[in-house]
């Protein structure tokens, strides 16, 4: 997945992650961080909408709600790589098991 970095000393995820506790105090910071997030998830969504359209996608629950998820598990799994818990392997290896059981495509039939 393109959010997941390749590990602890990833100096700008590490620095958007130091950013986060701002948002709780700072308005403007909050309104900034909700607009990236909404971003994201816009386009894990469009893509999920697009698969299903497309009949490559069975999905098993609304777009929005799997995106979401996509990115709440892809911020999650980015601070075990910088605590250094997972390697982006492990994470990657996750993501691509959470995605087959939402959509059920799995994406090594087309490798």
């Amino acid at each position: 997945m393109p959010g997941e970095r390749g590990g602890p000393d990833d100096v700008l995820t590490r620095l958007l992650f130091e950013y986060w506790p701002r948002c709780l105090r700072d308005a403007r910071a909050a309104a900034l961080d909700s607009a990236l997030t909404e971003r994201q998830i816009a386009v894990y969504s469009g893509i999920l909408v697009l698969g299903q359209g497309q009949g490559h996608f069975t999905l098993q629950d609304p777009p929005r709600l799997l995106a979401a998820s996509f990115v709440a598990m892809e911020d999650g799994y980015q601070m075990e790589i910088l605590a250094g818990r997972r390697s982006r392997t492990e994470v990657i290896t996750a993501l691509y098991a959470y995605a087959r059981a939402v959509t059920g495509h799995d994406v090594a039939d087309r490798v």
